[in-house]
């Protein structure tokens, strides 16, 4: 893939990001048949980004319904006949309430028995990418060419998921923190995530005890397996989900382990010549070095 392929993708994910930002469903339109893609309202205080209240379980029902009402989107065409919802959720502990880390979300529901589907948090790697490059160009229920253009992908992990595609660490995607302090340790990611999620529950408090997934590629992987682990060494009751496990796809977790020097190989298949191979040879040598000092 050209690095004008990879330009012109990043622009159109933003486009759609931006696209789905805005564009909420009315109150009377969200009780339509769903089969009828709502119209919108683009003026108006759920235009804006949605940075959805801190939850605990004082909040009452109203509030919480609110906000899921408020969280409503509606998808892009072909997607105009799923059910989707997405904000920004606060994942700080602090007492004073003066909450500064948020993470952006896309929720998407299974079409077909979606009360009955498992929960999936997609994790996307990077380190930086923001979740949508999932759905868009890998295993969402919308897929998008190299000109920006939407179609619907048959093959999705929305058929067998109901899918939360989020955006971590804070500072990833389109993540945010206002002053700028992002986590430094992937227990600090860990933390975060967990509060995500007990937040997010209390929202959708459908898939209260339903069984739970997270999914990480690349170095996604490791706030997969760090959340993972975090769930399995913490009371039962912290987390009403029955957690199942976890889904690793060309998981960065081992950097040393993985940063293989592929020279000799790539020589001897004809890939390099002698200059290509101690060239390449070179920067495998450097890049170990870095990692070994922790830059």
């Amino acid at each position: 893939m050209t690095a004008g392929t990879v330009s012109c993708i990043s622009t159109a994910i933003l486009f759609w990001a931006l696209t789905i930002a805005m564009y909420r469903c009315c109150d009377s339109e969200a009780k339509r048949s769903k089969l009828q893609c709502p119209t919108f309202r683009k003026k108006d205080k759920h235009s804006e980004d949605l940075l959805l209240h801190p939850t605990n379980d004082h909040i009452s029902t109203e509030s919480l319904d609110e906000m899921r009402r408020a969280s409503r989107v509606c998808l892009p065409c072909p997607g105009r006949n799923l059910e989707a919802y997405s904000g920004f959720i606060p994942v700080d502990n602090v007492e004073n309430e003066s909450y500064s880390s948020y993470l952006f979300f896309l929720h998407i529901k299974s079409e077909k028995n979606s009360d009955k589907k498992p929960l999936l948090l997609w994790l996307q790697g990077g380190p930086g990418k923001s979740a949508l490059y999932g759905q868009f160009l890998e295993n969402g229920p919308l897929g998008m060419t190299v000109l920006g253009t939407l179609y619907k992908r048959r093959h999705t992990l929305l058929k067998q998921f109901n899918i939360i595609y989020l955006d971590q660490p804070v500072g990833a995607g389109y993540s945010f923190d206002r002053h700028k302090k992002y986590p430094s340790s992937l227990e600090e990611v860990s933390v975060h995530l967990i509060t995500f999620i007990r937040r997010f529950l209390r929202i959708f408090h459908e898939y209260k005890g339903r069984d739970f997934y997270i999914a990480g590629e690349s170095y996604g992987a490791r706030s997969a397996v760090g959340m993972a682990s975090r769930i399995l060494t913490r009371p039962p009751e912290e987390l009403p989900l029955r957690f199942m496990g976890v889904m690793l796809g060309v998981p960065f977790l081992f950097p040393i382990l993985q940063i293989i020097n592929s020279a000799d190989f790539l020589y001897c298949t004809g890939l390099l010549d002698e200059e290509g191979r101690e060239l390449f040879s070179g920067r495998f040598s450097m890049i170990q070095k870095l990692v070994a000092s922790k830059q």
